[in-house]
């Protein structure tokens, strides 16, 4: 983070924030104490002027210098101080009822790169809680926060390999076609070809029982197939998630069943498929599915160590011939309706909320 003159920044927002003698003087106190290392003074200057502005709602000179606040601080190994001036930062923005738009964006990824790198798991937890309650504030369609936030998370955590934390939040966008990108990405850097048709399996299941798009979940599956399917060879899971999606449209508890039975040797091959459809069925249909239905076999692969915490009746002739098609040739036949173009998609508590069992009860 670039830092610039405090008092400049204060000349810049207007004539009356020049004329603000108190302010000013506020302001070359902190370039004394930070020149000096007098990072106690510092950090109480700053307070006080957050606690002052915030009072007299001049929010334009406030949030940028808190910004940069924050890279002053870091810059001098100063990283307590820093994730305090990161966490005014962030209540000015809910203070002020800022929107959520690119340059806040920019601003929050710049501050949780260096979260990830220099602070403790706690420390970025609350960070988020912070960000979420702002969202909250100016965002309240969406309760779990805004899919711009959630795709910014994902770009932060994959940058810091940690793709257990990437794969969750991507779960909550409402883009399918970065999704099925991302996915791809990630199988052909990381997955066994064996695994192409199991791995996307496991997150569309899995994004369904975390209140998922259908319509977002078809543009998912077809982008990922479109990017990664090099030839017409036929994927019985990828037919399975194919006739899901319309049995969920529809609504047919009866084509659900013929399907659970009629692609069980291929929804054996991973135990945690199971779980996934039995949360489905729960949720569609409001109906558990029988506990025999579960399979004890285990397929230890790639795909675990992502999607799981890391330490942390239609007849049987119509449901064949719709089975045997081949879906990969013309991936967009999926009959679920497209997303609207209006679609877009805090204490610990909050996001502790966010983990992978909750989600899914």
């Amino acid at each position: 983070m670039m830092c610039y003159d405090l008092c400049e920044t204060v000349k810049m927002n207007g004539e009356e924030d020049t004329h603000d003698q108190i302010s000013v003087r506020f302001l070359n106190r902190l370039d004394v104490y930070l020149s000096s290392n007098k990072f106690y003074d510092a950090h109480q200057t700053y307070r006080a002027l957050a606690t002052r502005w915030t009072q007299q709602r001049k929010f334009s000179s406030l949030l940028p210098i808190l910004y940069e606040s924050v890279g002053k601080f870091s810059e001098k190994g100063q990283n307590l101080i820093a994730e305090d001036m990161a966490g005014l930062y962030v209540a000015a923005l809910k203070a002020s009822k800022s929107p959520i738009n690119c340059s806040v964006i920019s601003n929050l990824k710049s501050i949780f790169q260096w979260m990830i790198l220099n602070c403790k798991s706690e420390s970025q937890e609350r960070f988020l809680s912070q960000i979420l309650g702002w969202s909250l504030e100016v965002s309240p369609e969406y309760p779990r926060g805004h899919p711009d936030l959630h795709r910014m998370y994902v770009e932060v955590y994959h940058g810091a390999g940690n793709f257990h934390s990437s794969i969750f939040h991507i779960m909550l966008i409402d883009d399918g076609q970065y999704i099925g990108k991302y996915l791809a990405e990630c199988y052909s850097k990381y997955a066994f070809p064996s695994e192409l048709d199991i791995f996307i399996t496991q997150f569309i299941l899995r994004f369904l029982c975390n209140d998922g798009e259908k319509s977002v979940a078809s543009d998912i599956l077809n982008t990922y197939f479109e990017l990664v399917v090099n030839s017409p060879k036929k994927y019985p899971l990828h037919s399975f998630l194919w006739l899901l999606l319309i049995c969920l449209e529809t609504k047919s508890l009866p084509f659900f069943k013929f399907l659970l039975k009629y692609y069980g040797s291929s929804l054996n091959r991973d135990p945690l498929f199971a779980e996934y459809l039995d949360k489905i069925s729960k949720r569609y249909f409001g109906v558990p599915l029988q506990e025999n239905n579960r399979s004890s076999n285990f397929f230890g692969n790639i795909v675990r160590q992502i999607f799981c915490s890391d330490g942390n009746d239609a007849t049987s002739s119509t449901v064949g011939q719709l089975a045997s098609r081949d879906v990969n040739a013309n991936p967009n036949n999926i009959p679920v309706s497209k997303p609207s173009s209006s679609s877009s998609t805090a204490g610990s508590s909050q996001v502790k909320a966010f983990h992978d069992d909750d989600a899914l009860d």
